[in-house]
């Protein structure tokens, strides 16, 4: 590979740090690991240190770390550095988690016990501006990815949407988010859970995703998110 990239990986685990640092420069042998960490935080502490050269384009964080894990680390990263890549690895197959790590800003889901060809693949999408998300498959059991694989094909998403009541917006707004149904009743007030998970499944049909990952990246690609927040505050 010819990329020249930055990176940045952190795995409180020894060998697979260093699997992961083999890997990339097997795979990018013009780029540069700036950092290597155990913890989060000492990401943090480096990124918030660090010259502009050596401020990584790509950071893999596994998510299971102490001191600061890979979920607070992305969140940060997130919030302070946002144009910094970010993939995380783990064994975790959570559709609520999925979408916690998606709103954090992370563009790559994978496995821990990725193959190396996969991890290419993943950087590269994810450095495109894609998305990749091997912890989940889709309907040919190949690795999630949203570039190829489109949620929701249709072509009147914008035009769906003004169709929508307030309810069934908020509903989309917080299927968007990591609440579970349960919490999502509590914050609209509704009794039951089933008129969430009904009014979830209506929007499933009407957008044609399969679930509330499909729904996230459908909001996400059709620029919806800015426009649930204008909506849903007036």
């Amino acid at each position: 590979m010819s990329s020249c990239y930055r990176f940045a990986i952190a795995d409180d685990h020894n060998y697979w740090r260093q699997v992961l640092m083999d890997l990339v420069r097997q795979h990018f042998p013009d780029s540069r690991i700036v950092h290597e960490a155990r913890t989060g935080t000492q990401v943090v502490k480096f990124i918030s240190n660090a010259p502009t050269e050596d401020i990584p384009d790509l950071v893999i964080l596994d998510l299971n770390m102490p001191d600061l894990n890979g979920f607070e680390t992305s969140k940060w990263l997130y919030t302070n550095r946002p144009a910094i890549k970010i993939v995380t690895l783990s064994l975790i197959q959570d559709e609520l988690i999925a979408i916690r790590l998606l709103n954090y800003g992370v563009r790559g889901l994978l496995q821990k016990n990725i193959e190396g060809t996969e991890l290419v693949t993943a950087i590269t999408d994810v450095m495109q501006g894609e998305m990749y998300l091997s912890i989940f498959t889709d309907d040919s059991n190949h690795p999630f990815r949203p570039n190829t694989y489109t949620p929701g094909k249709i072509k009147n998403v914008l035009q769906i949407w003004s169709t929508l009541s307030k309810q069934e917006k908020q509903v989309f707004q917080l299927c968007c988010s990591d609440l579970p149904y349960s919490k999502i009743a509590r914050e609209m007030r509704l009794a039951n859970i089933r008129d969430v998970q009904r009014i979830a499944a209506g929007l499933f049909e009407s957008f044609e995703v399969g679930n509330r990952i499909e729904l996230f990246l459908l909001a996400h690609k059709n620029n919806l998110t800015k426009l649930m927040a204008t909506e849903l505050l007036k």
